[in-house]
């Protein structure tokens, strides 16, 4: 099945940004000082409240993509099922002939 890049393509900026935001929260993280606990519990409260809505944007463009999967499929059946009505008829117009 083939792989719908165009929306792929829309979709890598969005995934990109918030990869390299998480990715310069860690680096930052750890480059402080080592806080208290309730500082540093807090931190991670949010790095985790961060990771959870990118999961939920990455699993709502998961299920974008399945149902642009799942639409192609469905379009392929049918040109499939029109070709080989369109076979059937060409065959018995030549026979016919």
């Amino acid at each position: 099945m083939p792989v719908p890049w165009v929306q792929l393509i829309k979709l890598a900026p969005t995934i990109l940004s918030l990869t390299n935001d998480l990715r310069r929260r860690a680096r930052r993280l750890g480059k402080q000082p080592q806080a208290g606990a309730d500082a540093r519990l807090q931190e991670l409260e949010t790095d985790l409240a961060q990771q959870a809505e990118g999961l939920h944007l990455l699993a709502r463009q998961v299920e974008g993509l399945t149902e642009a999967a799942t639409a192609l499929r469905r379009s392929l059946l049918v040109a499939l099922g029109l070709g080989c009505g369109a076979l059937l008829l060409a065959l018995a117009a030549l026979f016919l002939v």
